[in-house]
């Protein structure tokens, strides 16, 4: 039988739900500031009319973790959260920056290394370098961070070499392409799709990386949410 994965993702300005079923990754998308969990499972349970499932039948729901809008962030989380409560889904947290390295590489196969921007608000970016390894694995050359734009531009002054750029952040503060002697391939507009978490999710399915209802912690970035 094969294994059916229900991802969400709604940490930025669209709502973004996508299932695994029979080998075939369904997906909807609609892009809207209306974040709340009742749009969600409108989605949701769109796609399980169309792919003739339901929620029992789901064997793993992945969902993001952040960081992204705190409002999006908790919504994805607490949908998650009620869907998997009584029915023993398994729970995997996925970072919003690592499902945007995931997507980034879709379009470009020949660079394996990604830098991820997401606009944090109040002139800070969530930030993040991504590589893949010899084993297709993403790991990171540091911490996820939250920083300004200046500070980014003087993290890229330790880096070297080709980059894919993903995230918002880039196209907001286009300064970020200026400054140092990275060699940047721009994708301004790519968004953390939950189709991109399947793959990641397909991985720690496979690696046995639960994240326990109980253990859920978002990840913000910031002290002070606004």
């Amino acid at each position: 039988m094969s294994i059916k994965i229900l991802a969400i993702s709604t940490v930025v300005e669209a709502c973004s739900v996508a299932l695994l079923n029979k080998g075939t990754i369904h997906t909807r998308f609609e892009r809207t500031n209306q974040k709340n969990s009742n749009y969600v499972l409108l989605l949701i349970n769109d796609l399980l009319q169309v792919t003739n499932c339901e929620i029992s039948d789901i064997d793993v729901i992945a969902f993001c973790i952040g960081p992204g809008n705190f409002t999006g962030i908790r919504i994805g989380i607490n949908v998650a959260q009620g869907l998997a409560i009584g029915r023993n889904l398994k729970m995997i947290g996925i970072s919003t920056l690592k499902t945007l390295a995931q997507g980034a590489i879709k379009n470009n196969r020949t660079v394996r290394r990604v830098l991820t921007a997401i606009d944090a608000r109040m002139g800070e970016i969530y930030w993040a370098e991504y590589e893949l390894n010899n084993n297709d694995i993403w790991f990171l050359r540091d911490l996820e961070t939250i920083l300004s734009p200046n500070s980014a531009i003087e993290r890229m002054h330790t880096l070297n070499g080709e980059w894919i750029t993903a995230g918002n952040g880039w196209k907001i503060y286009p300064n970020l392409y200026k400054g140092h002697q990275l060699s940047l391939n721009p994708l301004i507009n790519i968004l953390p799709l939950a189709e991109d978490m399947i793959s990641l999710a397909r991985i720690d399915l496979k690696n046995g990386n639960f994240t326990k209802l109980e253990h859920i912690k978002p990840v913000y970035l910031r002290d002070k949410i606004t």
